[in-house]
């Protein structure tokens, strides 16, 4: 979150409006916007329940990422129909830097989440409470070893990017 090209957006009919949406764009058999992938404290949520709200974080394909050379958002935007926002916003759209973010993404709610570890990642890099959920996303993965530890790096998968 620190390194990345973030534009902030808000969604003006909730998070379940735009997960709702996200579920819509992983059921189209042509998945017009490639790879996508919820992180952040959203995702940390979902896993660790600490606390409440926060941001709702996306990795996307770095083609549909941002505003145009116009200013107007994105094909990702435009789809979970957010409204662009200066400085923050409650949704954040992530470039992926690496296609490796979408390696081991977790189905959630009918939402792909990116793997445990990719999220641990980013929570620690990420600011205010973000840290404290990466260590309780890292109590919980201690609990359940066998739920998300692969014995081989073959067990994994290298989603297209």
């Amino acid at each position: 979150l620190k390194t990345g090209t973030i534009t902030g957006y808000v969604a003006s009919q909730g998070f379940d409006a735009v997960l709702e949406r996200l579920r819509d764009l992983r059921a189209r058999p042509d998945r017009p916007l490639g790879p996508l992938a919820v992180t952040g404290p959203v995702a940390a949520a979902a896993v660790a329940p600490i606390t409440i709200g926060g941001q709702l974080v996306v990795y996307l394909d770095p083609d549909h990422a941002g505003p145009d050379r116009h200013g107007r958002p994105g094909a990702l935007a435009r789809e979970l129909r957010l409204l662009p926002k200066t400085g923050g916003g409650d949704v954040l759209l992530l470039p992926a830097a690496d296609p490796v973010v979408f390696t081991g993404t977790r189905l959630v709610d009918g939402v792909d989440h990116v793997a445990l570890s990719q999220l641990v990642l980013d929570c620690l890099a990420g600011p205010g409470r973000m840290p404290a959920e990466a260590e309780e996303i890292l109590a919980h993965m201690a609990r359940d070893l066998p739920r998300w530890r692969r014995s081989t790096l073959g067990q994994w998968h290298l989603r297209d990017a």
